[in-house]
């Protein structure tokens, strides 16, 4: 885009039981009449109706053993870039994992390690993870404190001792994607259930959930590419209650289902947006 271009954004609004007037804007929180998502470098500056967005400055992070301040100026320390997890032990450390200067479209090995430890009081304790990801996204913890994390660029999920960084198991072939029992296409999540089955949402490439046992065994798998019950858009993020209840964050559906141990269905949580659209359509808007 070169500067003064415009963008054209064509979308369907049904104003059904509608009463107030809705402009279209960059924020469907309020203008609700579009979702739009925007990535691009820190000089781009959009306006669109009465919304203006300008994006401020990606803040890099000068680490040290006591304290981390964030700053505009870049590092000669440590880089920190996209945060996509976070994670919390049972100490209340704090860990979260970034992307360096790497992006979502990276194919090159991270420079930085990913993971940092941080205490509760923002006090830097350790980074982990050097020389094993691409692209990482998700990040959790399980019971035992170890860190599960996958890489949406390597198609892999690995399991970390979170005090020495080794890995203790991986999941996947690295660099290669597929959709069978030791492949994954982009895995986005993982949560470990009390008995310590691993559930994996496979993600941006694939639409299921994959189960495997707690040495890596591959036990079952639900889920195929839709918007009906059991079916995905993205299964983006998982969490496990104590029950051995599975919440699947649905992104592209707008929505959470709720499953048992073996993918039986419970529940599902809609949002107010998911919830406009299905209202529409039923209606042949």
């Amino acid at each position: 885009l070169m500067s003064g271009d415009i963008l054209q954004l064509h979308c369907q609004y049904d104003s059904t039981n509608t009463d107030r007037v809705t402009h279209i804007g960059l924020d469907e929180r309020t203008r609700e009449m579009c979702n739009q998502y925007y990535i691009s470098t820190q000089d781009l500056s959009l306006e669109c109706d009465y919304d203006h967005l300008t994006p401020s400055p990606s803040p890099t992070f000068h680490l040290t053993a006591t304290k981390y301040e964030a700053s505009s100026q870049l590092s000669e320390t440590v880089s920190i870039g996209q945060i996509t997890g976070l994670a919390l032990d049972n100490k209340h450390n704090i860990y979260f994992i970034h992307r360096g200067r790497n992006t979502f479209f990276s194919r090159s090995k991270l420079a930085e390690d990913p993971i940092v430890k941080m205490s509760r009081s923002f006090t830097f304790l350790a980074s982990l993870g050097s020389g094993l990801f691409v692209v990482p996204h998700g990040l959790s913890i399980d019971m035992h404190g170890f860190l599960w994390a996958t890489d949406v660029g390597l198609h892999i999920v690995l399991k970390i001792h979170p005090d020495v960084g080794e890995v203790a198991l991986q999941l996947g072939i690295p660099g290669r994607s597929g959709l069978s029992r030791s492949t994954f296409d982009k895995p986005t999540d993982v949560a470990v259930s009390p008995s310590g089955e691993i559930y994996v949402a496979d993600g941006y490439g694939n639409s299921r959930i994959v189960v495997f046992s707690a040495d890596g065994g591959y036990l079952r798998e639900w889920g195929s590419p839709g918007s009906k019950t059991g079916q995905f858009q993205v299964p983006h993020s998982l969490v496990m209650d104590s029950r051995g209840l599975l919440y699947v964050a649905d992104r592209e559906n707008a929505r959470v289902q709720v499953f048992d141990a073996f993918g039986g269905f419970k529940a599902e949580w809609v949002s107010r947006s998911a919830s406009h659209a299905s209202s529409a359509q039923a209606e042949g808007g």
